[in-house]
């Protein structure tokens, strides 16, 4: 049997913690960075969760504080980091960082639309599946799970998997109690992330099968803190590039990680320079050769619309692909493909070989995460709501209206969670037509794309927070091109090429968590 590691040393951190807690954070002389104390990067974590996060000798060490060392010293050379034990349920939840108990959280947090509301993601940098861990023989599927009582941790994925799918479980706030639930018989089986059940594999478990996700996680830091946000990011993207990232993913996970996570990097981790160039572009596999098709919905104004004179798809996500082109070789050219929104978001696009990447202001979900890959977030989303009706205000004004929605967008699905009034339609354009026809009293939609029909006589009534992202949708198994798509992104946001195309298409700066 597997028994909880003692919290008691770390538990004496959390109490100095809570007592520092309200104190003003002050800035750290070196960088200007908000810290709680200065010279001290301060974690909250929730060990143990290994190999992400374990007690060892009196410290916690494991993937994530190896990570965030690194942020640590891209903050000032003589910064230290002092990991605080909390409950993940105030670590997802960001009471933690509310409370000012740490200045960042690195506790394997998955990456998801609710939590990015509370506070700022990095970058991913792990790609995560759910495990079964068991001494079943008959556990082998998730039908053979129905009839059985399973271990989930409060406010993972693994708990959202096994409630969305019916299973019976039990919640435990550690992983050790999970485990020990299984080894005394109270429970079946252990649901998590597959890193943190192998290593209880020669305890006498066995892994009865795992369960693709498409989730990623990220380290979280303040909205009101957006200069932590991006020297985390600036670490990772270094260690991305120098080997540093593969090498303590590899010491901790014990293969190397995927082409997703690195960029387009070479192995010995060195950025490809001139040299490298020909070569990237014969190691990423595209339909039509010196080609790279995209498959987008237009009129989509700012995203993707037609330009009037030369009579071409133009807009924020063409200027990203014409990126994601110069990325993957000097000669490759863009080539939008008009497509039905319904057959990109399935993913029947790509399935169907007709264009080698999504962009279409699609937002990130974990369903469509898996039926293709996403690159990394470039848009923060808000929906609104564009009218002439002076008399539509909020939500609560929306009762007895009739609002137009484009087919399998954010927008929908809000309505339909919102029991609002709605006619479905194809494009945006249709959209707009028939509120202006007053077929319908208000169109909803992306608070950018909505911009440009605001007139006189029509304003966004309302804005509705939704805490999504817009990504880049690449085909399952396409690593180099998904990885060639992350760099691009990346490297516009370093160099100030991200920033150029944000304003020329929004009209104003990108937020300081996508700069």
């Amino acid at each position: 049997m597997r028994t909880p590691i003692a919290l008691t040393a770390i538990a004496a951190l959390v109490v100095m913690a809570g007592c520092s807690g309200g104190a003003d954070p002050s800035p750290d002389e070196a960088s200007g960075i908000k810290l709680i104390t200065p010279g001290t990067l301060t974690v909250c974590t929730e060990p143990p969760y290994e190999p992400f996060e374990v007690e060892r000798d009196g410290e916690i060490v494991g993937l994530d504080m190896d990570n965030i060392a690194l942020v640590a010293a891209e903050i000032g050379p003589d910064i230290t980091v002092t990991p605080l034990a909390s409950s993940f349920d105030a670590i997802e939840s960001g009471a933690a960082l509310a409370a000012e108990t740490c200045d960042i959280l690195a506790s394997a947090i998955t990456i998801t639309p609710e939590r990015a509301t509370k506070f700022d993601f990095t970058d991913p940098y792990f790609e995560a599946t759910i495990g079964v861990l068991t001494k079943d023989d008959l556990i082998v599927d998730e039908a053979t799970l129905q009839d059985k009582l399973v271990s989930v941790q409060i406010g993972t994925t693994g708990k959202r998997w096994a409630d969305e799918n019916g299973l019976t479980t039990r919640e435990f706030e550690h992983l050790s109690g999970q485990i020990d639930a299984v080894e005394i018989g109270d429970v079946d089986a252990a649901i998590g992330d597959t890193p943190v059940l192998t290593p209880f594999l020669p305890d006498g478990y066995r892994l009865a099968f795992e369960i693709p996700t498409g989730d990623q996680f990220g380290y979280g830091v303040s909205k009101d803190n957006p200069e932590l946000l991006k020297a985390a990011n600036a670490a990772l993207a270094k260690a991305k590039g120098n080997g540093q990232f593969a090498e303590i993913y590899r010491s901790w996970i014990g293969v190397d990680p995927p082409a997703s996570l690195l960029g387009a990097v070479t192995p010995e981790g060195e950025d490809a320079g001139a040299e490298g160039e020909d070569a990237a572009a014969a190691d990423v596999p595209l339909i039509s050769d010196g080609k790279l098709t995209v498959c987008t919905n237009a009129p989509y104004e700012p995203f993707e619309m037609e330009d009037p004179a030369s009579g071409t798809t133009v807009g924020f996500d063409m200027d990203l692909a014409a990126l994601v082109a110069a990325q993957i070789g000097p000669d490759v050219t863009v080539e939008p493909i008009a497509t039905p929104f319904e057959t990109i978001e399935s993913g029947a696009a790509l399935n169907a070989d007709q264009c080698d990447i999504l962009a279409s202001g699609i937002t990130i979900t974990d369903e469509r995460a898996t039926k293709f890959e996403f690159s990394q977030p470039y848009f923060d989303v808000n929906l609104g709501v564009l009218t002439a009706d002076t008399s539509i205000s909020d939500q609560a004004s929306l009762e007895g209206k009739v609002v137009s929605v484009q087919i399998s967008t954010t927008g929908q699905m809000w309505a339909q969670d919102n029991n609002v009034d709605s006619r479905e339609f194809k494009d945006l354009g249709l959209q707009v037509q028939a509120m202006k026809q007053g077929d319908v009293q208000a169109a909803l939609g992306d608070t950018a794309v909505l911009a440009p029909y605001v007139e006189d006589s029509y304003n966004i009534a309302f804005e509705i927070p939704t805490g999504d992202q817009f990504g880049i949708g690449v085909k399952k198994g396409n690593d180099a091109l998904l990885a060639a798509v992350n760099q691009a992104i990346s490297t516009a946001k370093s160099d100030g090429t991200y920033a150029e195309i944000y304003k020329r298409w929004i009209g104003i700066d990108p937020p300081q968590a996508l700069s």
